[in-house]
């Protein structure tokens, strides 16, 4: 497809990577499909800063500056959010004055590992004058992941007001992954205002004076003590977002409460362990459950046993109120299922996982519900029982707007009829081990008056995608799909979706 076959449309909802697609080659009209696979990112960010760039005379510089801003800064597809430089060199590269006014409107977040190598290539290219990492909103999310070498502490301390200016104090997020290694002494005792996440896995040793600014923290604690661990949660009174880990901590069973009772009262987001299950779980004990902020908004224990707990549900159901996600593992018993679709429920992200063979034949979810995910790990011929506990006797559930499956082989006649009738639905997102009715979703998207996309997760090489071509909505251009990236897909009912912004997507082509 030549150039000239694409208008480019500026709008208040343009995206950071491209602008957003009018296409009005009566040769692209015939297809939903957009072939630009001839079309590279270069020669298009090349054509578009050639063509801006001659049309800049007719243009006052109000409006000039208001395009940088808006491609700098809004980003409408919901799959990459993140703005990266690159996302940016079409308007950067138009002029000198362009190049100033994106680098002071730009806001990334540039990745710099604390090695000697990283370091020396992130200085060099920082102080190029026409470095786009040199502007006020520029922040580093820097890691260390690696074994510190002598050439990388040497150089840190002899450049120590350049790494102190340039990384410390412009670090919004600090990773450290080791085993059995201190963290290196690069931030002297000094606290980080800048510092707002904070990531510490295996071993390492988390300095106190980096937890006074956070808002977001995954600490990982290995052979640490409940006292260690509450002198960190006490400082971190700014903290609204906490995944903790605890692993082979001596006095659990007997700090336990203290722990909980450390936690910051202004917490909004809490994950306890993790799905692998190696955390603390080596006592049947059930948690304190009742010395939680009440200001927790989403919860996710990973803990089995203690989901289960009359602890766990008398806080959930006291703060009915305020929690809005909630992870939790599907329990056997009468009294889980008049918990989770009780109408008092005010959830409205729901994760649930582990079905039981018992659970079915009666509601499991609650009313109000927007966000479901279902995580199966049980039979494919009890899947079709467990999907009617939701799509047919918790219905009409007015407000679901996004349902997400992972493992399953096939969806069963309640979810095609609730994707059919329901005009709430948005989004489907689906992870399959196979997919043997595959056809019959298609239908069911296509005549669905609300759904506006689908997402088939893990799906290259799989035999299904010969399905999808030769289904005759994609070939009558009711829906059109493509890649996400190398693994995924997603599906587009062209119906149901008023503006599309394929800026992020890999086009495939009929």
């Amino acid at each position: 497809m030549q150039y000239r076959n694409i208008y480019l449309r500026i709008e208040s909802k343009a995206t950071s990577n491209d602008f957003n697609y009018d296409v009005s080659s009566e040769s692209v009209k015939e297809s939903s499909f957009i072939n630009f696979h001839s079309f590279t990112h270069t020669s298009y960010s090349f054509c578009m800063s050639l063509s801006l760039s001659l049309s800049l005379p007719n243009l006052p510089w109000t409006i000039q500056s208001e395009i940088i801003y808006i491609v700098c800064n809004y980003r409408n597809n919901q799959d990459q959010r993140e703005i990266k430089s690159r996302d940016v060199y079409h308007v950067a590269g138009v002029s000198r004055r362009w190049r100033q006014l994106t680098t002071v409107s730009l806001t990334l977040n540039y990745k710099v590992n604390i090695d000697i190598k990283s370091l020396k290539e992130y200085r060099q290219h920082y102080e190029n004058n026409l470095c786009l990492l040199s502007g006020p909103n520029h922040n580093i999310i820097a890691s260390d992941i690696t074994e510190i070498c002598y050439e990388t502490k040497e150089y840190i301390e002899t450049h120590y007001e350049w790494f102190k200016e340039h990384i410390i104090n412009k670090m919004s997020s600090f990773c450290q992954i080791g085993v059995g290694r201190q963290l290196l002494n690069i931030f002297k005792g000094q606290q980080v205002a800048s510092l707002k996440k904070l990531a510490s896995y295996y071993e390492c040793v988390v300095p106190l004076e980096l937890c006074h600014y956070l808002e977001m923290a995954d600490l990982h604690f290995y052979r640490s003590s409940c006292k260690e661990i509450c002198a960190i949660l006490s400082i971190c009174r700014q903290l609204k977002s906490l995944h903790i880990n605890i692993t082979y901590c001596p006095d659990i069973d007997t700090g336990i409460s203290n722990v909980f009772s450390s936690m910051p009262r202004g917490l909004t987001k809490l994950v306890w362990g993790d799905k692998d299950g190696n955390s603390y779980s080596n006592s049947d004990q059930p948690f304190p459950f009742h010395l939680l902020p009440t200001t927790i908004q989403k919860l996710c224990i990973w803990d089995v046993r203690q989901t289960s707990t009359q602890a766990y549900y008398d806080y959930v159901l006291a703060n009915s109120s305020a929690i809005q996600s909630l992870f939790q593992h599907c329990h056997p018993t009468q009294k889980f299922r008049d918990f989770l679709s009780s109408p008092l429920s005010r959830v409205k992200y729901l994760c649930l996982a582990g079905f039981p063979s018992s659970i079915f034949g009666k509601a499991l979810i609650p009313p109000l519900v927007e966000v479901l995910r279902l995580d199966f790990n049980v039979e494919s011929t009890l899947v079709a029982h467990h999907l009617e506990c939701i799509f047919k006797y918790s219905v009409p559930l007015p407000n679901l707007h996004t349902i997400q499956i992972k493992r399953f082989n096939e969806v069963a006649d309640s979810l095609l009829s609730f994707i059919q009738d329901s005009n709430s639905l948005r989004v489907i997102d689906l992870d399959p081990i196979s997919f043997n009715n595959v056809d019959l979703v298609l239908d069911a998207v296509s005549n669905s008056p609300s759904v506006e996309r689908v997402y088939l997760r893990h799906s290259k090489g799989k035999p299904y995608l010969a399905t999808i071509n030769s289904h005759p909505a994609i070939k009558n251009n009711q829906l059109s799909y493509c890649s996400t990236n190398y693994y995924d897909f997603i599906i587009f009912n062209i119906k149901n979706t008023s503006q599309l912004d394929l800026s992020s997507y890999h086009i495939i082509p009929k």
